[in-house]
């Protein structure tokens, strides 16, 4: 016979009278709060959030303007105490070590370095290109000017430097004149005048320079000067000469005065009809 293990019967009914009494008592607790009263809220959301003065945001500003414009002044100093180290340690004759490069940087570095080369030689091309340009402009105005000749004379007189960028871009401007011949050529004649352009700011060259052009002829008007100037033809008939006592050559003129009528009878039927 085998032996189970029961439990025993236990009245598991909820006690509803008891929970009704916690209930209620629950409410009790939770609705103590007299009647009439608002409900408390947290401070924060009951305090408005008030503007700030003036005068405090003034002192705000102000302490923040410090306290950056004192960083920035320890970054200068730190920097400059940078510099003056190396150019101490370059005064000693010590050598920094360079920095080591990652392979990126590497390729970086010479990407730009093949860039600003292509970039000068490109310069350099266009600049010689220009320099061409009035060379050829001074023969075709002058055929006995001597380009080489006009630029001696205008960096020994008046100073053009081509290792300056505004005299360079200023024989640039030059080359684009429809006078250019005409304008290099009598500012190598004028070292005033061409030293005035050459050491003007670089917003006035060009203005000066169109100036000057201006005061000089244009291609057109010299190719007009010096063409010569074509004879009129007249469109009236050859004059009819006047008659000679003897026709060219030994023979008679039926307009000989002092033929006579026999001798211009026998011209005429012989068909003389000079």
């Amino acid at each position: 016979m085998s032996e189970t293990i029961e439990a025993p019967a236990v009245d598991t009914a909820p006690d509803i009278n008891n929970d009704i009494t916690q209930s209620a008592s629950e409410g009790v607790e939770q609705g103590s709060q007299p009647e009439g009263a608002e409900p408390s809220q947290p401070a924060a959301q009951t305090d408005d959030k008030k503007p700030v003065p003036a005068w405090m945001q003034r002192k705000i500003d102000k302490i923040t303007y410090e306290r950056r414009e004192a960083e920035r002044r320890a970054q200068a100093a730190q920097e400059e105490a940078a510099q003056y180290a190396r150019a101490l340690k370059a005064s000693r004759g010590e050598e920094e070590p360079a920095p080591e490069l990652t392979a990126d940087q590497i390729r970086e570095q010479v990407q730009r370095e093949y860039e600003q080369k292509a970039q000068r030689e490109t310069e350099a091309r266009s600049f010689n290109d220009r320099c061409n340009a009035i060379a050829s402009a001074v023969q075709q105005a002058d055929p006995t000017a001597n380009p080489s000749t006009l630029t001696q004379l205008l960096s020994e007189q008046a100073g053009l430097d081509f290792k300056n960028a505004s005299h360079r871009q200023l024989l640039s401007d030059i080359s684009e004149l429809p006078n250019a011949g005409a304008v290099y050529y009598a500012l190598a004649h004028d070292p005033d005048k061409a030293s005035e352009i050459f050491d003007a700011p670089e917003r006035r060259q060009f203005a000066l320079l169109e100036r000057f052009a201006g005061t000089l002829a244009k291609p057109e008007q010299v190719q007009q000067e010096t063409q010569p100037v074509a004879p009129q033809v007249s469109k009236a008939p050859p004059p009819v000469k006047a008659p000679t006592g003897a026709a060219s050559g030994g023979k008679r003129s039926i307009y000989d005065p002092n033929i006579s009528a026999a001798e211009f009878d026998r011209l005429w039927k012989a068909g003389v009809r000079s």
